[in-house]
C-alpha cells in the first residue's frame, strides 16, 4: 500500500508506504493461533499524575467523552495523551494535546493493490494542531500535522475485522483495508514534524550498526503492523463497551528493529478519529529491555462541548 502525496497545485508528495510484505504477512489471519499477545504482556499501570501543577488547558480534558458512532471528525474535536520514557532509572513524561483544526486545500490519494488488483481512494487531507507537555521541565511546544481524512475514518480495527471475515469478495472488504493507513500516516506525520521527530529520537533505541549507518542515508522510521499476531478484545470508555484490537508494531530504523510496541486500537467513533482510534501503546526496546515506552489516552472532547 502507498499514498501517494497531498496533491496541490502542480505537485504530489509521498506521504507514506506500507511494505507489500505487509500486505502478505496480514493475510496470515486465516491461522487460529493468536497466541503472540498474551494478557500477560500488558503494562502496568502508570504513577498518578500531580494535575494541580499541569496547565488548564491540559487538565481540562481529562476524561472521555465519545460522540454518536459513525459520525464523522468536526474542527474541535481533541484528545489528551500521555507518553511515558522509562530508561533504567531515568524518566520522561509528556502530555500531548492533539486538536483537529481545520480541512486543508490539500488531497491525498491512498493506494493499496490487493490480490494483482489496484484499489484508490481519494482523500481530503486535515490539520491538526499538537501542544506538547514536558512534564519533567515544564518546556511547551506547538506545532502542528495534516493527516488524510480517510485515515480518520478506517483503522486497524476495521483491517483486522477484514481479514478476519477472509473474505475479499464482501462488499466494502477493500475499503477497511485502507485502515492499514491509519496509524502509519499517524506515524509519518510525526517522523516528518521537527517536534515530534525530536521525541521520536528520544524514544527509540539506538540502531544496529548496519542500521545507523542505512539511517545516516535515508533519515527512515518504519512502523509495521502484525495483524496476524493481533488479538481481539474489548475495554469500557465513557461508560460505553467498545471492541478493540492489539496489534503489535515493529519500529525500525534505517531497516534495524529498534522497537517493539503492542498498540490498542478502538473504532474511529469521534473525538477518537483524532487519534486513528489508538487508546493506548506500549513496548520495550529491542535491545535493552529496561528502556521502555508508554502511551495512554487521558482524555478526549467532541467539538461544541464545554469542558466539565
Amino acid at each position: 500500500m502507498t499514498a501517494a502525496g497531498h496533491r496541490g497545485p502542480g505537485r504530489a508528495r509521498r506521504i507514506l508506504r506500507v511494505a507489500g510484505a505487509v500486505l502478505l504477512a496480514c493475510t496470515a489471519c486465516a491461522a487460529p493461533d493468536r497466541g503472540g499477545l498474551a494478557p500477560a504482556a500488558r503494562a502496568d499501570p502508570l504513577p498518578p499524575l500531580d494535575w494541580s501543577a499541569i496547565p488548564a488547558a491540559f487538565a481540562d480534558l481529562r476524561g472521555v467523552e465519545l460522540g454518536a458512532s459513525g459520525a464523522p471528525a468536526r474542527p474541535g474535536d481533541r484528545l489528551l495523551y500521555r507518553l511515558n520514557l522509562r530508561d533504567g532509572d531515568r524518566a520522561r513524561d509528556w502530555l500531548v494535546r492533539c486538536e483537529l483544526a481545520e480541512e486543508t486545500d490539500r488531497s491525498a490519494t491512498l493506494s493499496l493493490t490487493l490480490a494483482g488488483v489496484e484499489h484508490e481512494e481519494a482523500s481530503a487531507v486535515w490539520r491538526c494542531s499538537v501542544w506538547v507537555l514536558a512534564l519533567d521541565d515544564g518546556r511547551l511546544e506547538r506545532t502542528a500535522v495534516d493527516v488524510p481524512e480517510a485515515c480518520m475514518r478506517q483503522n486497524l480495527l476495521d483491517v483486522a475485522l477484514a481479514f478476519e471475515a477472509l473474505d475479499p469478495h464482501a462488499e466494502g472488504f477493500d475499503r477497511r483495508l485502507f485502515g492499514l493507513a491509519s496509524t502509519l500516516a499517524l506515524f509519518e506525520a510525526w517522523r516528518e514534524n521537527e517536534v515530534l521527530a525530536g521525541i521520536l529520537r528520544e524514544i527509540a533505541s539506538p540502531p544496529s550498526l548496519a542500521g545507523a549507518v542505512r539511517f545516516l542515508f535515508d533519515r527512515r522510521y518504519e512502523l509495521s503492523p502484525s495483524l496476524y499476531e493481533a488479538e481481539r478484545d474489548e475495554v469500557v470508555l465513557a461508560g460505553r463497551t467498545l471492541p478493540v484490537v492489539r496489534v503489535p508494531l515493529t519500529l525500525s530504523m534505517g531497516g534495524s528493529t529498534v522497537m517493539r510496541l503492542v498498540a490498542t486500537v478502538a473504532a474511529s467513533t469521534p473525538p477518537l478519529s483524532v487519534g486513528m482510534g489508538v487508546l493506548a501503546a506500549h513496548g520495550a526496546s529491542s535491545s535493552a529491555a529496561d528502556r521502555r515506552v508508554r502511551l495512554e489516552l487521558l482524555g478526549g472532547r467532541r467539538a461544541g462541548e464545554p469542558t466539565p
